[in-house]
């Protein structure tokens, strides 16, 4: 079985390492560089010293407790050498060694996949028109995806599914992990109407981290990526970076150049993005190349309007709504953290004194060996509770 040396691939690599791609290139795949000798790994693959010493970190009990939960949650392991994987994503700089799917992922590279992005506190306007893109797009025969989040993100969803269509929702967590509890009966209606995919472990917190390496693979699936609302600062201006990176389309509906809300939109129009006046701006855009369903006489905006109105009023949690699901979420990775990790692990977790910390730090501290302090880090890694920086330092999430 090959999802094990690409499982434990990723953990060594880390999320959104640009070093899959050579090791690629010269060992073909996972098995055979976790078989080549260290000097080659280290030579051909330019690891550094944090990865060098995940190479003998990375428990084998990790690698099958993924696979064992991923079994038992039906969740699908896709590989680059799997015929899911999507082309678009593997032909990225950073692609990830593994995606977790769960639902029926698409034939991504033969199909019009439009990435939809905006605000999780959009205006009425904009939740409006993001469900009425998002369901004629739909209806045409392409396929929706989004981040699985409140606001522009549901109501991109809710619209490809409204409209009978396929819809991705690219997670910035596990797809077994309780973040966002609001959505959680919207997840269960993606996976069932196309599917919910991560490259992180499906346990793995949600962290600062993950939401800006998840974008990249928002825009890597689309051919286009559409741009609802953006304020001057707002996290959809990097999906868009990254779909223009990668050489994709980015279409941006314009606004009111006084207007907080449409300030980083009309930066990107600025700046050189397409104009989306309408859905059939990005239909007519694709129509030669590939099979969409497109009739310019169909009223898809008087369909959507009478659909969208159930949504616009639990897009976003009242502010009560809010703090129990803080409460909650706190309450579960507490408990998640007691069974997730070993005694040591947590032990080294619980006792780390400042947010930026060594290896040596730890053991100044406890005085638990090396090699042990090593594994617990690890353990800190997978679980999404620390990351590795340059110069052998660790931060924690």
């Amino acid at each position: 079985m090959s999802e094990e040396y690409w499982i434990w691939l990723q953990l060594v690599l880390g999320f959104s390492s640009i070093k899959l791609p050579y090791i690629i290139n010269h060992f073909g795949n996972a098995k055979t560089f976790y078989e080549a000798s260290e000097s080659d790994k280290i030579r051909y693959s330019f690891l550094n010293e944090n990865e060098i010493k995940r190479l003998h970190s990375v428990p084998r009990k990790y690698v099958n407790d993924i696979i064992n939960e991923c079994n038992e949650s039906n969740i699908n392991i896709i590989t680059p050498d799997s015929p899911l994987y999507p082309q678009r994503v593997l032909n990225i700089d950073n692609p990830p060694a593994v995606l977790y799917c769960k639902g029926e992922m698409p034939k991504i590279d033969s199909e019009v996949v439009v990435t939809i992005v905006g605000p999780r506190k959009p205006s009425e306007f904009g939740k409006r028109y993001g469900f009425k893109v998002s369901y004629s797009l739909a209806l045409a025969g392409c396929i929706i995806v989004s981040g699985g989040a409140i606001g522009i993100d549901s109501m991109a969803h809710y619209g490809a599914i409204e409209s009978g269509g396929k819809t991705v929702a690219v997670l910035g967590c596990g797809i077994n992990n309780n973040y966002l509890l609001a959505n959680e009966n919207l997840r269960e209606k993606i996976s069932c109407n196309g599917c919910l995919l991560s490259e992180y472990p499906p346990q793995m917190n949600a962290s600062k981290y993950s939401f800006p390496q998840r974008n990249r693979l928002l825009s890597a699936l689309g051919l286009c990526t559409v741009v609802i609302e953006a304020g001057e600062k707002s996290g959809t201006l990097i999906t868009a970076n990254c779909a223009a990176e990668q050489g994709r389309d980015v279409f941006v509906v314009p606004g009111n150049p006084s207007s907080p809300q449409y300030k980083g939109s009309n930066k990107l129009i600025n700046d050189g993005a397409k104009l989306l006046l309408s859905p059939a701006t990005v239909l007519e855009e694709y129509i030669d190349k590939f099979n969409i369903n497109y009739d310019e006489n169909l009223d898809t905006e008087a369909q959507s309007d009478n659909l969208v109105e159930k949504y616009l009023s639990n897009t976003v949690p009242l502010r009560k709504e809010q703090k129990q699901e803080t409460k909650v979420i706190e309450e579960l990775k507490k408990q998640e953290l007691d069974e997730s990790l070993s005694e040591t692990a947590a032990t080294i977790y619980k006792s780390i004194l400042k947010k930026h910390f060594s290896a040596e730090d730890i053991i100044s501290q406890t005085g638990i060996d090396l090699e042990l302090v090593i594994l617990a880090i690890t353990e800190l890694e997978i679980n999404g509770l620390a990351r590795a920086l340059p110069g052998g330092m660790y931060s924690l999430l």
